[in-house]
Parts: C-alpha cells; sequence; structure tokens
C-alpha cells in the first residue's frame, strides 16, 4: 500500500508539472499567441522544415483544447495545431514565398509571427531542406539543434517584441478590493508616429483621444472601476499589441477611442459620435471609418475576420456599444440641442480582432467637421464625452454584472 501511495505520488508530480497549452488566441493581421500553464522552456519546442513553404514545431506538451485548430491568413497562410501524440502537441506553419515566420517565448506564452520576408545577407539556411526531406520520408525528423534554430528563426524580432508596451494601471482603485467594480482598458487611437486624422483644427487625433481617455480613466476610477490604459503618452502601438494587452490583464471591458475624418475633397460634412463593434461588414461608412482607423493594415480577409467572433462576443460587444453610445448622446444632450447620433455599427477595425471580452471603438467626433473639430479639442466637450462613456459602462455593467 505505501509503495502505491508513493507511486501515485510521483505520478501526481510529474503529471501536475507537465506543460499544457491551454488555449490559442489569433492577434493582429497573421500572429498566434499560445497560453501555457507555466514557464516553456526552450528544451521543450524543436522546429523542422517539410519544405520552402510549410515548417512544423513540436512542443513537448499536451494541447487541453480538442481537436485540431486552424487559422486562416491573408495570402493563403496558416497555422494549424492538433496534438501528434501524447507527448508533444504540433504546430503546422503553411507560408508562401514572399512569407516566412518568426517565433518567441516569453514565460508560459508562445508568441508566432508570420511576416513579409525581408532581404537579408550572409544568413545561413536554418537547415540543410534536402537532408530533412530525407528523414521525413525515413521517418526520422532530426530536431534542429536548440542553440542554432533559435539564433537562426528568432535573429530578427518582430516590432512589437522589441518594442513590447505594458498595459498601465491608472486608476487609484485597489484591484484586490472587494467592493470594486469590473476591469476596463481604455486605448486611446494612434500616437507616437502615428498622428491619426489631422482635421480642419489642425490638431492631431492622437492628442484628442489620449485627453478624452484620460478623463475617462478619471470617472471610472472615480466610480470604482480598475483602469488600465494602453498608452498614457504620445509614444506608438502597434494595433495587435492593443487588445494582446486587455488579454494579459483579464480585463472584463476593451474600449478604443478615435477621432473620425472624411477625405480631404469630400463634399460631405457629417459629424457625430459613431460606435462600432467587430464584424466582417463592409458598408460603406464601415469602410471609410476602418481605412482611417487600421494604420495602412492590408485589406483583412473576411475569414480571417470571422475566425475571431463568437455569437456570445458578438452580442456582448453590440450590447455594450449601444449603452456606450446611448451615454455620450445623453450627456451632449445636456448642451447640445442637434442631432450627434451616427448610430452603432459593425466594422472590420483591427484593433478589436483578438480581444477575448466585449469590445468597442468609439468614433468620438468628425475632425474634418468645421464645427465639431473645433469641439472636440475643447476640454469642456472632452469632459462631456467622458461621463457620458462612463454612463455607458455603467449602464452595461448594471444589466450585466
Amino acid at each position: 500500500m505505501r509503495y502505491v501511495l508513493i507511486f501515485t505520488l510521483l505520478i501526481s508530480g510529474l503529471y501536475a508539472d507537465t506543460l499544457r497549452i491551454l488555449k490559442s488566441i489569433p492577434f493582429g493581421a497573421s500572429s498566434l499567441r499560445l497560453d501555457a500553464n507555466r514557464v516553456i522552456q526552450e528544451r521543450e519546442v524543436s522546429v523542422h522544415r517539410l519544405n520552402e513553404n510549410s515548417i512544423f514545431i513540436d512542443i513537448y506538451g499536451v494541447w487541453t483544447p480538442t481537436g485540431r485548430k486552424e487559422y486562416d491568413f491573408p495570402n493563403n497562410t496558416q497555422i494549424t495545431i492538433a496534438q501528434n501524440n501524447k507527448q508533444r502537441l504540433r504546430v503546422l506553419i503553411v507560408l508562401n514565398n514572399k512569407t516566412t515566420f518568426e517565433y518567441k517565448i516569453k514565460g508560459n506564452v508562445f508568441y508566432i509571427s508570420i511576416i513579409e520576408k525581408q532581404p537579408k545577407k550572409n544568413v545561413k539556411p536554418i537547415a540543410d531542406s534536402k537532408k530533412l526531406h530525407n528523414n521525413i520520408n525515413k521517418e526520422k525528423i532530426n530536431i534542429v539543434k536548440k542553440e542554432e534554430s533559435t539564433k537562426q528563426i528568432t535573429k530578427q524580432q518582430p516590432q512589437h517584441a522589441r518594442n513590447y508596451p505594458k498595459p498601465i494601471l491608472v486608476s487609484k482603485t485597489n484591484l484586490n478590493s472587494k467592493n470594486r467594480k469590473k476591469i476596463v482598458i481604455l486605448d486611446p487611437g494612434h500616437g507616437g508616429k502615428d498622428c491619426g486624422t489631422q482635421g480642419i483644427a489642425q490638431t492631431c487625433e492622437k492628442h484628442i483621444v489620449l485627453n478624452v481617455a484620460k478623463l475617462t480613466a478619471k470617472e471610472l476610477d472615480r466610480r470604482g472601476y480598475v483602469v488600465y490604459m494602453t498608452r498614457n503618452s504620445d509614444v506608438f502601438i502597434e494595433l495587435q499589441r492593443r487588445t494582446e494587452m486587455a488579454n494579459e490583464i483579464h480585463a472584463d471591458l476593451f474600449i478604443s477611442i478615435h477621432a473620425n475624418s472624411m477625405p480631404i475633397g469630400s463634399s460631405k460634412k457629417p459629424k457625430g459620435v459613431e460606435t462600432y463593434f467587430l464584424s466582417t461588414a463592409r458598408t460603406e461608412r464601415a469602410i471609410n471609418a476602418a481605412a482611417n482607423e487600421n494604420q495602412g493594415i492590408a485589406e483583412y480577409s473576411p475569414t480571417t475576420i470571422a475566425s475571431f467572433l463568437t455569437s456570445q462576443r458578438i452580442i456582448a460587444s453590440n450590447k455594450l456599444g449601444m449603452d456606450v453610445q446611448s451615454g455620450i448622446l445623453k450627456q451632449l444632450k445636456t448642451k447640445y440641442n442637434e442631432n450627434l447620433d451616427g448610430g452603432v455599427r459593425e466594422g472590420p477595425f483591427w484593433v478589436l480582432v483578438g480581444a477575448l471580452m466585449p469590445s468597442i471603438l468609439i468614433e468620438i467626433g468628425y475632425n474634418s467637421h468645421p464645427i465639431e473639430a473645433q469641439r472636440l479639442k475643447d476640454i469642456n466637450y472632452q469632459l462631456l464625452l467622458a461621463k457620458g462613456i462612463a454612463n455607458g459602462v455603467d449602464g452595461y455593467i448594471s444589466k450585466n454584472p
């Protein structure tokens, strides 16, 4: 009996240390994040090349989600994950002639990115593809040596890996307080090298939305919410990193704040507030708004966007959008007796891709409208917007505790 107990404890201990990949999270244009139960060791990862456009990564652990998961990315690239045998899961990466890939381990997170090939000089190949191909035929695949493969594959880290901004806690509300409300992350659009829209008042969108986000953070903090921001200064953050921050802190709500604009020379002079949630919708208004906010990222694939959506998240985001839109409009009507309702709409915004919580993008007004552009940079107007957003969050939380 004693030996049985010892054996059981040993097995339990071994199982407790088993690497388990708990979930996969797509983000950005063509990147994937795998979350594990513990720190991932380099020795638990090996890279193999099947041919010029097909690579697989073996991770020695257990794929907790059942079955196979496939993620289709632009330009006929793909990442597939499945359990290969009891001790190993396999990540298959399908590229095209113009793309390559990079991976990075950061604690218990494994990142994979499909990227455009860059001209390289004096770079040795990862491995001899003919030898690997022969080994595959003989079912004797050689594992690429850890140190060599790591240096070769991760030599050029993606921008978000080199410059890895963290979510910023800006509220005084204690995260561990029993009386605190939900965790909200505010995302002021653009920043740094990216001005965003520059309207008639010659004020960059990035400055306007940062001010509104800061005022909103103060208002939400006063009401007992734990508030983070993706940025609280004039810095540039890539779109995929913004929702990734929200996922890392397990935020309950993600709210991205922007200001809209019509193209120069357009005869249209729209004004007012619009709120968007993620979908593959391609209405003219949604496409125009998304074009302003997607920072030049290539045309999205409806299949790619659709793979990130769940009916539950769409419904929750739609409800959040309606409550926030209503909160803003009611607040603006206390001073402005005009129709500023641009509606709650669906749109293909990359900044919302990958968020695991209800998420919306607010266009707080048109920087291209001669009157509204002046209002947007007015602190009193910004205060109305901030209070309206906070009221909308309160309304949503009261109905969806």
